[in-house]
């Protein structure tokens, strides 16, 4: 296309100008967490969730911490094209074409090889309202299915470790929406180990063409652009 050289094609200028930078917030808010700081709390039901998320390898890519450009992110998700044949990313960033394989994204997030072949939550249904409701009780508030009214501390907890690391939301925060739900349930107690990577991988290709989406995982995205680009 001519004009803009941020862009291969018409149409993704167009994404970008009326569907993500519209938003208000184009960006959606990333946090690492400071396990230490939990654990240092001595609060039983924070010590168990902890312990979930590290059951099930999460602590090094939930305390990932990456500064990152809110207009690299936005041109990202605007030109991203994805092959799941080859499985790779394949994006554009100053007027040059880049691209990242699946395996090669999971290490440069430092996940071990290993992850890459456990279960993928993606592969399931998502779970309907009323298979949540071992979460709930009422002792916790109105139980509301798929909401965070009425969930257990426990529970609770995980959503909002989640909220802003794996599965992080650009709208409501009161909603336990798609796979937010099944990555919920894995936490619980006798679980199976997943992919968290592959959660993640995913969740990037759902956001590249999802009008209601924000950006998500900016972070994990930047570090991931610099490090194959090497443009900072």
């Amino acid at each position: 296309m001519h004009g803009d050289q941020r862009f291969w094609l018409w149409f993704q200028a167009d994404w970008y100008e009326t569907i993500i930078m519209t938003k208000s917030k184009p960006i959606t808010e990333m946090k690492s967490i400071d396990w230490q700081h939990l654990e240092d709390l001595e609060i039983p039901v924070v010590s168990k969730a902890i312990a979930a998320c590290g059951r099930m390898n999460m602590h090094a890519i939930m305390d990932f911490n990456c500064n990152w450009n809110d207009e690299v992110i936005a041109q990202f998700y605007a030109i991203l094209h994805f092959d799941r044949e080859r499985k790779t990313l394949q994006w554009s960033l100053q007027g040059k074409s880049f691209s990242v394989g699946y395996a090669q994204f999971d290490a440069l997030l430092g996940f071990p090889g290993s992850d890459l072949d456990r279960p993928k939550i993606q592969d399931e249904n998502v779970l309907e309202d009323g298979e949540m409701h071992y979460m709930y009780d009422r002792a916790y508030g109105d139980v509301d299915y798929a909401t965070t009214s009425g969930l257990i501390p426990y529970y609770k907890i995980l959503n909002q470790l989640l909220r802003f690391t794996i599965t992080p939301k650009a709208d409501n925060s009161d909603k336990i929406s798609n796979m937010s739900r099944n990555l919920l349930a894995r936490l619980g107690p006798n679980q199976p180990k997943f992919s968290v990577f592959d959660f993640i991988w995913e969740e990037i290709i759902i956001c590249s063409f999802s009008p209601k989406k924000g950006c998500h995982y900016a972070p994990y995205i930047f570090h991931m652009s610099t490090e194959v680009t090497g443009l900072d």
